[in-house]
C-alpha cells in the first residue's frame, strides 16, 4: 500500500437517512478508513401517542398529526428517525407524566439516545467490509452514555484517549471537547483546561 483513503462524516445528528448513507460508502468509494464523528445524537423526543384501535397522533413543528395503522405508524417513526428525532410510542397519561417529571424525561432521552447507537453499532458490525477500518466517536453534543456502548464493539474503533494507528505508520489522535457554548453541552471546558487535555493527548 502506496497510500490510503479516508471518508469522514460528522454532526449527523442522529438521523437515520445520512447514518444509512454512512453504511453505504463502501459499495460507491474504495476507502479504507472510514471515520464517524460526532455530533451522533438527537436532541429532541417526539411522543407518538397511541389512542388504541391502531391509531396514533403526534405533533411536529407546530402540527398535529393523525396516522393509522401499523403501516402509517412505521412511515412516522421513519419519517421522524431521518430527520434526527427520536419517535416514542406511548399512551396520553404517560405522556402527562413526562410533562411533570424532567427527571423521566432525562432517563427516557438516555435510554433511547444509547439504544439506537447499540443499534447503529450492530449495523457497522454487519454491514461495512472487515477489510475496512471504523472509527467512531463522539462530539461535545453527546451523553457520556453513549461511550461504553462504542466501546464494547470489537468492530467499532473508539479513539478517544489513544492513539490510534493507521496505515503507512501514521497516528490518529481524537478530541472531543469544546470551549463554552450557550446550550451547556455534555463536553465543554475552559480554554485553560482544553490546552491541558491537549498537551496530554500530545504526549500520547
Amino acid at each position: 500500500m502506496e497510500s490510503f483513503k479516508i471518508f469522514f462524516m460528522a454532526d449527523i445528528h442522529n438521523s437515520e437517512l445520512v447514518f444509512r448513507r454512512f453504511l453505504s460508502i463502501p459499495r460507491h468509494y474504495d476507502v479504507d478508513i472510514m471515520i464517524l464523528s460526532g455530533d451522533l445524537t438527537g436532541k429532541a423526543i417526539i411522543p407518538i401517542i397511541d389512542f388504541g384501535g391502531g391509531q396514533y397522533q403526534y405533533t411536529f413543528r407546530g402540527k398535529t398529526n393523525i396516522v393509522n395503522g401499523l403501516e402509517g405508524l412505521e412511515k412516522a417513526r421513519s419519517e421522524r428517525m431521518n430527520s434526527g428525532i427520536y419517535p416514542y410510542i406511548c399512551t396520553r397519561n404517560e405522556v402527562e407524566e413526562l410533562k411533570s417529571d424532567p427527571e423521566k424525561v432525562n432517563k427516557l432521552f438516555s435510554r433511547l439516545i444509547t439504544e439506537n447507537i447499540a443499534r447503529w453499532v450492530s449495523m457497522i458490525e454487519e454491514h461495512i467490509p472487515r477489510d475496512k477500518q471504523v472509527i467512531v466517536m463522539p462530539g461535545n453534543d453527546d451523553i457520556f452514555e453513549i461511550d461504553p456502548v462504542l466501546k464494547r464493539s470489537s468492530r467499532v474503533i473508539y479513539p478517544l484517549g489513544r492513539l490510534v494507528e493507521l496505515p503507512l505508520g501514521y497516528g490518529m489522535i481524537s478530541f472531543e471537547y469544546v470551549n463554552p457554548t450557550p446550550w451547556n453541552t455534555p463536553r465543554e471546558a475552559s480554554e485553560g483546561d482544553l490546552w491541558k487535555m491537549l498537551e496530554k493527548l500530545a504526549g500520547l
